[in-house]
């Protein structure tokens, strides 16, 4: 071998108990930075216990926290709870095994892998033996990258027909959530799916959900607001219930969220649909719920975001009443710059589609010329109310009416606004585009009447009149 080489490899040999030594001391910085950005970002999170132990080549850290202590509490008024109870929140435990690098495994080259694993109450693991035997039913492993970003994957160990509490049986396999995250958390990255589960109930009935899947891509934009797209999908929801009841049938189920920024304005788009849906004789192609809020002050929005960020974290374990006023000063106080900025909510899609037409209503909500005076005083909102305009559309096909369940008791309501020019009704269509201002609205054009939906009362039937009497 040549000399040089040799010489070279002892020095590393010498020199990386020393480089991991010195990672180990870096890590723990990192994780201590982590930690209390953590609890920044997410005010519902408090660390009750951090206790960490560093080591040459490996490190441990025994960390428990808190989840929704403030939230709970406030709760208690209305559960009739102990608050000092509920302020100690949801507690969870976590024993993490941190390996340094830069070689951290043998296909790791980062600054450390991380192991981590649910310290569960005799109670808890108890009852999740009964399902998952000796293995874990949660693993969670990270990777720290040498530059600040990291990855974390979260897995669950599969299940071919398991018995569970009550005579039940459980099939599924598993799930698979991977974070990516950058340096200082300015961008994310989720990706996330359980391929099927199966629950069999003891007297029949069954659910079976098949191809859930979670994506999700967020960038910082100012302060700790973020903007990005996320996407939650589900190929098909089934559900049987007792023998000769109606199934349950969902497919092509969707949530998608996404959020843009345009010349300092917040926009974020919201759409709830699904596919076929199959309910109780009831059979429909597609249902739709998408909204849309437009022209959102970016800056207010990040205040707003850091404001209540701070109150929540420094009101924990407060008094639950205080904590509301100040939670709903601080929405008025920082809700009259976004609507001076005019935004505006945008009704894009909400109906249904069956097999042979249409149930659709779309429309948008502003408040255009909204100025500080408005809201100024006792009568703030009621001004507000007053300038809140609307513009609506309602279109309803005949052929859609006739095959859902209970719509012939709007019929003749329909009909009867027809009569009075607040509904048309061309070509198996029922329509109408409505204006609203303030208090009053307009259907079609004509200024409405409360009381206009109401059917025609039907004809009386005509008394005899009353005999004469003989003289």
């Amino acid at each position: 071998m040549n000399k040089k080489l040799l010489v070279t490899l002892v020095i590393l040999v010498l020199l990386y108990p020393l480089t991991a030594w010195v990672m180990g001391r870096i890590i723990e910085s990192r994780a201590s930075a982590t930690l209390a950005q953590m609890t920044d970002q997410a005010p519902y999170i408090s660390v009750i216990d951090n206790k960490y132990h560093r080591g040459w080549y490996t490190s441990e850290q025994d960390l428990t926290i808190s989840l929704f202590g403030a939230q709970l509490a406030g709760l208690a008024p209305l559960t009739g709870a102990n608050p000092d109870s509920l302020a100690k929140g949801v507690q969870v435990t976590l024993h993490s095994v941190i390996h340094h690098g830069p070689m951290c495994g043998l296909t790791c080259f980062a600054l450390a892998r991380v192991e981590t694993h649910m310290v569960l109450s005799n109670e808890v693991r108890a009852a999740l033996t009964l399902i998952y035997g000796p293995v874990e039913p949660l693993n969670i492993t990270s990777r720290m990258g040498f530059f600040g970003g990291g990855t974390s994957t979260f897995t669950s160990p599969a299940l071919k027909e398991t018995t569970l509490p009550g005579g039940g049986k459980l099939s599924w396999d598993g799930f698979k959530i991977t974070v990516d995250y950058t340096r200082h958390r300015d961008a994310y990255r989720i990706d996330g799916a359980v391929p099927h589960l199966l629950v069999d109930g003891p007297d029949g009935k069954r659910l079976e959900i098949k191809s859930v899947s979670f994506k999700s891509n967020s960038n910082r934009v100012l302060g700790m607001l973020y903007a990005g797209d996320a996407e939650f999908a589900i190929d098909s929801i089934s559900y049987a219930g007792v023998q000769g009841s109606s199934p349950l049938l969902i497919s092509d189920f969707k949530y998608v969220a996404k959020s843009t920024i345009d010349s300092g304005f917040f926009s974020f788009a919201l759409q709830l649909d699904s596919g076929a849906v199959g309910a109780a004789g009831v059979k429909l192609k597609d249902v739709y719920l998408d909204f849309s809020f437009k022209h959102l002050d970016m800056a207010t929005l990040a205040t707003l975001n850091d404001k209540l960020r701070a109150l929540y974290k420094k009101d924990k374990g407060g008094d639950a009443a205080q904590n509301s006023q100040a939670i709903m000063a601080l929405l008025k106080e920082q809700g009259l710059p976004l609507l001076l900025k005019q935004p505006e909510l945008s009704i894009d899609r909400v109906g249904l589609d069956t097999a042979s037409g249409q149930v659709l209503f779309t429309g948008t909500l502003a408040i255009p010329g909204v100025t500080a005076e408005d809201l100024a005083g006792a009568a703030g909102s009621t001004a507000l109310l007053q300038k809140l305009v609307g513009d609506f559309e309602i279109a309803l096909d005949d052929s859609a009416l006739n095959e859902l369940p209970g719509t012939a008791s709007i019929l003749p309501q329909l009909q009867n606004m027809a009569q009075q020019g607040y509904f048309t009704h061309e070509n198996g269509r029922w329509h109408a585009t409505i204006h609203s201002v303030g208090e009053q609205s307009t259907f079609n054009g004509k200024v409405f009447q409360p009381g206009a939906m109401a059917p025609a009362p039907p004809p009386q039937p005509q008394l005899p009149a009353p005999a004469m009497p003989r003289h």
